[in-house]
């Protein structure tokens, strides 16, 4: 089974986590357009106050990707297609990654900074 999970914050690695408890063996890919390691958002003013360092805000540890062996994608989804399970990358030379699930994880604070703490997550199973 193959696993693409669009966003790297809180829902996206507990989709990991989540995968890893039934499914020991699945490839999982994190689809992300920030290349940092997953950090706590809401602690991004104590950042910008000097309160805590890049490394204080990783909620998870520095070998939670290789761990659960899950590889991460650099890139903007910009379309996903539940029928065809296929998510369509903004990426330089990709311009698809196909899978058996698709696990989406929406930040909507991209869309307004009204909304910085929304989110939403939707599961399409095969």
């Amino acid at each position: 089974m193959k696993y693409v999970i669009i966003g790297n914050s809180a829902a996206g690695i507990g989709a990991v986590e989540g995968i890893r408890q039934i499914d020991k063996e699945g490839e999982i890919v994190i689809i992300t357009d920030e290349p940092h390691h997953t950090y706590s958002r809401p602690l991004i003013s104590y950042f910008l106050l000097g309160k805590v360092t890049e490394e204080t805000m990783k909620y998870r540890g520095r070998d939670f990707y290789s761990d659960n062996r899950c590889a991460t994608l650099h890139g903007t989804a910009v379309k996903v297609d539940a029928a065809a399970k296929r998510v369509r990358i903004w990426q330089p030379g990709t311009e698809r990654q196909r899978s058996d699930r698709i696990e989406v994880e929406t930040d909507l604070a991209g869309l307004s900074g009204h909304f910085a703490a929304l989110r939403s997550r939707l599961l399409f199973p095969a």
